[in-house]
């Protein structure tokens, strides 16, 4: 559900990319909601005409949905606005930047022509990139698939159009279509139907071959007697394409846990996590999806992490044991206990030469090692350095990762509910921390941990005086970071005689922090319009000079470099901001 400042960001995007007739009308269906043609006219003050064609752009943009119901004699068209698209195009650049990271240039360019049209077909895709040229076409093919194939884009259906509610009101209606009346029984049943439709369709956008067909057969294809009818599949050109934003997010997520791992744990451990969440990310759809069933055995992941990282250097080495688990004593534990050396036992000489001797066949097991194993480390014990690290991952307090089982050196798991939750408050914490002090956040987590705690109590388990828990409280208070009960003891309801109790709601706490992420976004974009708009003539006079115009002056090519450095700036700001953002929008798995 929008807020105040989430429609005013979503508006000034739009204004950004769409101009101002968008940026009105979207405006007034985030204020008003669901409205016809004419009621968006007549909110706006345009003509029905205009306002017809800046729906079809933000329809073609997912925007708006629309449905038609009748009503009597004649149909009706509805629109209703999604918000979160409009938010996601403060997210455009972002998703370019990780396309080009993860995948490649080309994929960055096809999702980027994507982006700019909402969605697009797949031949006008070939037609616009390859044209005549077969061997451009058959890489940009190649390119798409995968691109589909890894769910970064999906084909556009019509339910995409088509708001959630009014599709389960068309199943429903389907159900009772004549039918007098019904039975509870039935009404329930047919409840329990529609929903298992709702998600039959939803799974059929996850589904491998969504938005691929069958490759048509030529003379390199017959070559390939080995492949099968599922390797053979292509992105059908005649499917409409769309940006998966989902899967940006579930990427981004990864990012996130993993720098917070690495803050945690060290660099080599953070980056052991990393390729754990790597071999995930290829089976998630969603960021709501449940991976807590998936799991990865140590001796799997030690064969993604790469051969020359160094993964024992960062470990404490174990003590060395002996026969019979006995720990080696080194000779100044034999003296006496006033320094002097004593007299050494027969047993303890026997016991030094049989660790000796199991030194030298450690030894030659380790040559062993070195011929088996690339950098002298066998795939074992390869195995055994990863689980280690993935050890110090579970053990965490974030509760990065948890144990399955022994198979395999150990199997593991990642519950991203557990993992999400305490991202979440971490970087609540710091904000609180960044925002007041130190001793707020102590006042948020005991009341976090506590519940309803009045102001003597919160005073001794903070370990600070009452005045100075009373000053903080209050300030937390008018932030609406922590919430105030009052239970009076009297009906006159006399301070003296009412209990205040303070209490700390995470997700009222979290949204409102959500909120002041959204102004800064806002009023960060907002200056950049403001610094186009005050050099409106000098960026109209530096693009007729870029299509053969008259040179700009000294001054004036300083001028547009202090202005590009202005926006770079706030444009990293904005890409902060947002990735702070993601984190407080990710929803609980389960």
């Amino acid at each position: 559900m929008s807020s105040q400042y989430s429609t005013e960001l979503c508006k000034v995007f739009v204004e950004e990319y769409f101009g101002s007739v968008a940026s009105k009308v979207i405006t007034v269906l985030l204020d008003y909601g669901r409205l016809n043609l004419q009621q968006i006219a007549q909110h706006t003050k345009y003509t029905p005409k205009q306002v017809s064609q800046c729906l079809v752009a933000l329809i073609q943009h997912h925007l708006v949905l629309h449905a038609t119901e009748s009503l009597g004699t004649r149909d009706t068209t509805w629109y209703e606005p999604v918000w979160e698209e409009a938010y996601r195009l403060a997210r455009w650049g972002t998703e370019l930047f990780i396309a080009k990271e993860v995948l490649s240039n080309e994929s960055a360019t096809i999702m980027k022509f994507i982006l700019m049209n909402g969605r697009i077909k797949g031949q006008y895709i070939y037609d616009t990139f390859a044209g005549e040229d077969k061997k451009k076409l058959q890489t940009l093919q190649a390119s798409l698939t995968m691109l589909v194939r890894q769910k970064f884009l999906m084909k556009v259906r019509d339910v995409h159009m088509t708001p959630l509610a009014d599709r389960r009101n068309k199943m429903y209606a389907a159900k009772i279509k004549g039918r007098s009346e019904a039975d509870p029984k039935d009404v329930k049943q047919w409840n329990v139907e529609v929903d298992r439709q709702l998600k039959d369709s939803e799974e059929m956008d996850n589904s491998p071959t969504a938005g691929l067909v069958q490759a048509a057969k030529g003379p390199s294809s017959l070559l390939k007697r080995a492949k099968s009818a599922g390797d053979n599949l292509t992105a059908d050109p005649q499917a409409f394409f769309k940006v998966n934003h989902d899967k940006f997010v579930i990427i981004m997520r990864s990012q996130a846990i993993c720098n917070l791992a690495k803050r945690r744990t060290g660099e080599i451990t953070g980056k052991v996590y990393e390729y754990f969440l790597k071999q995930l990310e290829p089976e998630m759809l969603s960021v709501k999806q449940d991976m807590s069933a998936k799991t990865i055995t140590a001796a799997t992941l030690a064969r993604s992490v790469p051969k020359d990282m160094d993964l024992m250097s960062v470990l404490a080495k174990p003590q060395q044991e002996g026969p019979r688990g006995k720990k080696r004593r080194l000779r100044d534990d034999d003296d006496d206990e006033d320094g002097s050396p004593g007299p050494k036992k027969e047993e303890d000489e026997d016991e030094d030469e049989d660790m000796d001797d199991e030194d030298e066949d450690e030894d030659e097991d380790e040559d062993e090692d070195e011929e088996m194993g690339e950098g002298g480390v066998s795939s074992a014990q390869r195995a055994s350095q990863v689980a280690m690290h993935l050890e110090i991952l579970c053990q965490d307090s974030m509760s990065f990762l948890k144990r399955v089982s022994n198979k395999n050196q150990g199997e593991y798991a990642v519950d991203f509910a557990v993992v999400t939750e305490r991202l979440k408050q971490f970087e609540f914490e710091q904000i609180v921390s960044d925002k007041y002090s130190e001793h707020a956040v102590r006042i948020v987590r005991i009341l976090k941990d506590k519940g309803k705690v009045d102001e003597k109590q919160m005073s001794a388990l903070s370990l600070r005086k009452s005045a100075q828990v009373r000053d903080l409280s209050a300030e937390l208070h008018r932030a609406g970071i922590i919430d105030l009960q009052e239970i009076p003891k009297t009906a006159d309801r006399a301070p003296r005689a009412t209990i205040f109790l303070w209490f700390f709601r995470p997700d009222r706490a979290r949204s409102l922090v959500l909120d002041d992420i959204y102004k800064a976004i806002t009023r960060a974009q907002q200056r950049i319009g403001h610094e186009k708009k005050r050099r409106a003539r000098l960026i109209t006079k530096a693009e007729i000079q870029r299509q053969g115009g008259a040179a700009l002056t000294d001054r004036e090519n300083k001028e547009i470099q202090r202005m590009n450095a202005i926006q770079e700036k706030l444009a990293v700001q904005i890409m902060r901001m947002d990735r702070l953002a993601m984190i407080f929008q990710l929803p609980a798995t389960h």
